[in-house]
């Protein structure tokens, strides 16, 4: 229930006609945190493909994970007021850390969920994936963003992620 929250108020949070209200967003990261949080999903306790199931059909672990992951990108890629989670850090690196938490699982649900393309076939969900991640590296390591917004490893940690995650490296 939490997790369909979660889809339901980043959703709300993003719609053009809500004009991003920092309220909106700053719920919709609650929620999704609080998700997160819970022991079933943190343990990996639930199937990934049954965990939450609605009338409208189930909702998968690994959708929720990616939803959380579009959501933050939404964040970085527009600029909306970002909502940290601890008061004392500043909102940048607070920001970056939990993009590059949220980056790892879901590259870690997707080799252990999903089946990578092959040389002549295609995998939407892979391709998405990828593609936000390019975008949001764009973002991260460009004229507006510094070292120290990023943490640990700054701009440099960011781009050999990248190249990991690209298959580059």
């Amino acid at each position: 229930m939490l997790g369909k929250g979660a889809l339901m108020a980043s959703e709300t949070a993003t719609n053009a006609s809500t004009m991003a209200n920092p309220r909106h967003v700053e719920i919709a990261l609650q929620l999704f945190r609080l998700w997160a949080s819970l022991t079933a999903v943190k343990q990996g306790l639930a199937s990934p493909q049954t965990l939450y199931t609605d009338a409208s059909g189930s909702l998968s672990r690994v959708a929720i994970w990616m939803s959380y992951y579009r959501f933050l990108t939404t964040i970085l890629q527009d600029n909306l007021v970002y909502a940290p989670a601890h008061s004392n850090v500043p909102e940048r690196p607070q920001l970056a850390g939990e993009l590059r938490r949220i980056e790892a699982i879901c590259e870690n649900n997707l080799l252990r969920e999903v089946k990578f393309p092959t040389a002549n076939s295609r995998n939407s969900q892979i391709e998405e994936w990828i593609e936000l991640v390019i975008k949001n590296w764009q973002v991260l390591c460009g004229p507006h963003w510094q070292d120290q917004d990023l943490g640990e490893g700054g701009q440099n940690a960011v781009s050999r992620n990248v190249l990991a995650v690209s298959g580059n490296d």
